[in-house]
């Protein structure tokens, strides 16, 4: 883009410009206002009474399918010893490298329940699952047979399973300490929309775009990598939905939700694909209590990784 003296989406000014069907828009703060995802609900929030109790029954994934299941790591607690004893070795030494015991509590929590819920589309137990990890450590089935992804903030966990493709997910809890001016230093398009909008639409905007950057990574696992001089383009979800990423040659295009998995927090997926239909599950502590976790509960624990 370019030309008359402008380069990308910023003209000398500083002011914010977007291109729209080869049309060049100025982005005016009314405008900003109503970019998908910014000083709004994200697109895509589920209603709160979608997260429903899953069967005990093993599921099922059809085509075209992801499930979001959302972890409360402080209402799981009771579950904590079964959890801890479905952790592989080099599970249980990244946990113990966390200081304080409620983290690493949070730890076997959010890794003992992704190994919960990955059990039941696969029919076995959760202690023999076996992971093999990418180059940025993002871990999959040994055997392929599914693709999933975790993301935990706070007390919160959120585990996403698919068929399709890669798959990412990244959840984040709002709060204050939004710097525009560091985001300006490094993100100046991104610092000129976040400024223009009201202080908790700048936050909500802020996470929500962090959240869709991450996701997105996540998928391709490769690691955060583009930092926040590429948080612009993830402000307005329209525009990551027509930019696909060129791996080894081919093009794939990738597929954004926004969600909403608690009051305070926002959510995003991304799926190398098209379109997915999504459900979603509330796991729960007393889901532990099943036959092939009770096989494999023959550890007796204390409360937690112990230092």
């Amino acid at each position: 883009m370019g030309g008359s003296g402008r380069g990308g989406d910023e003209n000398r000014r500083g002011h914010v410009w977007r291109v729209r069907d080869g049309r060049r828009l100025l982005m005016t703060p009314s405008l900003i206002a109503q970019l998908p995802g910014v000083g709004a609900a994200p697109r895509g929030t589920d209603p709160g009474g979608s997260w429903r109790h899953a069967p005990h029954d093993p599921l099922q994934l059809t085509h075209g399918e992801v499930h979001v299941w959302r972890v409360d790591l402080n209402r799981s607690v009771p579950a904590l010893p079964a959890l801890l004893a479905t952790l592989a070795p080099h599970e249980l030494a990244k946990g113990v490298r966390h200081r304080f015991e409620r983290d690493r509590n949070r730890y076997v929590l959010a890794h003992g329940a992704l190994r919960s819920i990955v059990a039941r589309y696969v029919d076995a137990s959760p202690r023999d699952l076996r992971f093999r990890y990418g180059l940025r450590g993002k871990p999959e089935l040994a055997s392929g047979a599914l693709h999933f992804n975790m993301s935990s903030s706070h007390d919160l966990a959120v585990v996403a399973i698919g068929r399709p493709g890669p798959i990412g997910v990244d959840i984040e809890r709002l709060r204050d300490g939004v710097d525009l001016e560091v985001i300006r230093c490094f993100a100046p398009r991104a610092g000129h929309v976040l400024r223009a909008l009201p202080k908790t639409a700048r936050h909500t905007a802020f996470f929500q775009a962090w959240a869709r950057m991450e996701a997105y990574e996540k998928a391709r696992g490769e690691g955060l990598e583009a930092g926040l001089e590429a948080l612009e383009r993830f402000l307005d979800q329209y525009d990551v939905l027509q930019s696909p990423h060129r791996a080894t040659g081919a093009e794939r295009g990738w597929w954004f939700h926004d969600f909403s998995p608690r009051k305070g927090y926002v959510g995003a997926l991304a799926v190398a694909r098209a379109e997915c239909a999504i459900r979603y599950w509330q796991w729960r502590a007393e889901d532990v209590g099943s036959a092939k976790h009770r096989e494999s509960n023959s550890v007796e624990c204390g409360s937690g990784i112990q230092m």
